[in-house]
């Protein structure tokens, strides 16, 4: 039977899609959907910016997304909270791919000496193995799916409300958050909202 790490490699191979969610949290938006708010954003501001009296006043911000929610200090506990949640899940699926390989080992090796039952009796268990690993797969992957959205949703809504409280707090009139292709940086307020973030850490 192989070893676990050697198992373990070759686990990867074929499933680090199912772990993969938990290396970063990242939004990752559609385009369909980015380019639609992108557009509603860029009409509120053409009708802002359409009037004289409006655009002498205005007060324009704009906030990185995918930065701010790579770099909020929320996002990296998240992650290792769901590292530590889903561990024992994944060294379990880890040991039933150990069993799985080690079944199929035993069937090409000794396949030509076994009794005709034996040989039945293996075939059946390596079915029964694979059917119970691909299952087990399928819920590790829609449950870590489903946290990662949880703890995402969580964070996206914290960011909002900061984002709000310095648009109030500041006078903001227009903060964009998302689907921008450029903005200058007299107007970025990321690294004002990543401070936020962290101040809401530390008070947590």
């Amino acid at each position: 039977m192989l070893g676990l790490r050697e198992a373990g490699s070759k686990y990867n191979t074929k499933c680090v899609e199912s772990v993969a969610y938990i290396n970063e949290i990242v939004i990752v938006e559609k385009t369909v959907l980015k380019r639609k708010r992108y557009f509603v954003a860029l009409g509120i501001l053409l009708l802002l910016w359409g009037s004289p009296a409006v655009n002498a006043e205005l007060k324009l911000g704009y906030v990185n997304a995918a930065r701010l929610l790579e770099q909020a200090p929320q996002a990296g506990e998240a992650t290792q909270q769901l590292k530590k949640e889903f561990a024992p899940r994944e060294e379990s699926i880890i040991a039933s791919q150990v069993e799985a390989e080690g079944l199929e080992k035993e069937m090409r090796r000794n396949a030509d000496v076994m009794t005709e039952a034996r040989r039945r009796k293996l075939e059946r268990e390596i079915v029964a193995s694979k059917r119970d690993l691909r299952r087990v797969q399928d819920e590790f992957r829609e449950d870590l799916n489903f946290r990662r959205n949880e703890e995402l949703a969580k964070l996206q809504q914290l960011v909002k409300e900061i984002i709000e409280a310095v648009g109030e707090d500041d006078g903001y009139d227009l903060i964009l958050f998302e689907g921008i292709a450029f903005a200058n940086q007299r107007i970025d307020l990321t690294d004002k909202i990543l401070e936020r973030l962290k101040t809401e850490m530390k008070d947590d």
